[in-house]
């Protein structure tokens, strides 16, 4: 039997179409069955990083609009971190602060090095409604702010407008962090 489950994450329908055997009894939470051969690491690992992602976008798809901002934010020579883990610091006291100022923030950010530069940044998606722009720029003190701009109110993917959907902007933001 085939079973249909729809998620909706802000204005993007999601929908699941998966088998269930005969004789199981369907629920809400009637999920596909498992693979009864045991996985690979590799495997594993893939399995783990697709749910990973799905989760993540439809966290972006449900939090933000096309009033939300994407920021990169980048380091001078001076300020530039040597390991990840003073980059990670660096953004949380940042967040800290954005978060004194505007205490109903919501944001999402991952740290990442660069294609070509292969230095350490910090990508934001901020939530519009409670933010101001100059203090992002005020606040943000290591290095400058390369982009800060709304997201798209209409998004379009081979040439069909898909409107307030950031699929691809989360997929891209989750590649990054890894």
């Amino acid at each position: 039997m085939r079973v249909m489950r729809a998620i909706r994450s802000g204005a993007v329908l999601e929908k699941e179409v998966y088998c269930v055997p005969d004789g199981r009894k369907l629920t809400k939470k009637t999920e596909p069955p498992v693979d009864k051969e045991p996985l690979t690491p590799e495997e594993k690992a893939e399995r783990c990083r697709r749910k990973s992602e799905r989760l993540f976008i439809r966290k972006v798809n449900s939090t933000f609009t096309s009033r939300s901002y994407y920021v990169t934010l980048t380091y001078d020579d001076f300020n530039l971190p040597v390991e990840y883990s003073q980059a990670e610091r660096n953004l949380d006291n940042f967040l800290r602060r954005l978060k004194r100022w505007q205490p109903e923030l919501r944001y999402v950010a991952v740290t990442g090095y660069g294609q070509k530069s292969n230095r350490l940044h910090h990508h934001l998606i901020i939530d519009g409604n409670y933010i101001d722009t100059n203090k992002v720029l005020e606040l943000w003190t290591a290095g400058s702010v390369k982009r800060i701009e709304p997201l798209r109110k209409h998004n379009y993917y081979n040439g069909i407008d898909y409107g307030e959907d950031y699929t691809a902007l989360a997929i891209y933001l989750h590649r990054h962090s890894n």
